[in-house]
C-alpha cells in the first residue's frame, strides 16, 4: 500500500481531477503553508475566508465546488455565505460543519476555554508540531481563527 503525505495526496487528487477536465485551485491561507511569513495573532477566520473569496473573484471562477477539510469547513462555510452566487456545491471532508454564529472553538466539547488554555502568544500550537520543526508545514495558527464565529445563512446547495 502506497502511503501519501498530506501534500502528495492532494497533488494526486489534483492530477485525477484535472485528468477529468476540472480546474483545481488549492489556495493557501494567510499564515499557513508558503504564506507562513504573513503569520500574525491578528489573522482570523475572516482573513482566511477573504483569501478564498478573493481568489474566486480574481480568477472569475463560477460554479465552484469548495472542498474543506478539518478547519477548512469553517472557511468554506464563510466563503459560501460571502459569494453564494459563485458556489455550486460544498464538500465537507472530515471537516467542521458549523451552525450559524458558531466558532470552531464553540463547536467542540469544552469550547473556547480549552483552546485558550492551549494557546501561546496568540497562537494555537498543535500537539504534532515539534518545537524545532521548520516552517512552512504544520505551523502554529492564530487563536482568532478558532475563536471567530462564522455566518451560515447560505441557501441549501
Amino acid at each position: 500500500m502506497k502511503r501519501f503525505s498530506r501534500f502528495s495526496c492532494a497533488a494526486s487528487v489534483d492530477e485525477i481531477m484535472s485528468s477529468h477536465g476540472n480546474i483545481i485551485y488549492r489556495p493557501s491561507l494567510t499564515g499557513q503553508g508558503e504564506r507562513v511569513h504573513l503569520s500574525s495573532p491578528d489573522v482570523d477566520l475572516n482573513t482566511h475566508i477573504k483569501d478564498v473569496v478573493n481568489l474566486i473573484l480574481y480568477e472569475n471562477i463560477k460554479n465552484v465546488i469548495l472542498v474543506g477539510h478539518s478547519y477548512g469547513g469553517m472557511v468554506i462555510t464563510g466563503v459560501a455565505d460571502s459569494i453564494p452566487e459563485r458556489i455550486k456545491k460544498l464538500v465537507y471532508l472530515d471537516a467542521i460543519l458549523p451552525n450559524d454564529g458558531e466558532s470552531l472553538a464553540t463547536s467542540r466539547e469544552g469550547g473556547a476555554k480549552n483552546i485558550q488554555l492551549a494557546s501561546t502568544n496568540g497562537f494555537l500550537v498543535p500537539s504534532w508540531v515539534k518545537p524545532d520543526q521548520q516552517a512552512p508545514k504544520d505551523v502554529p495558527q492564530s487563536i482568532k481563527t478558532f475563536a471567530q464565529p462564522v455566518s451560515r445563512k447560505i441557501r441549501q446547495l
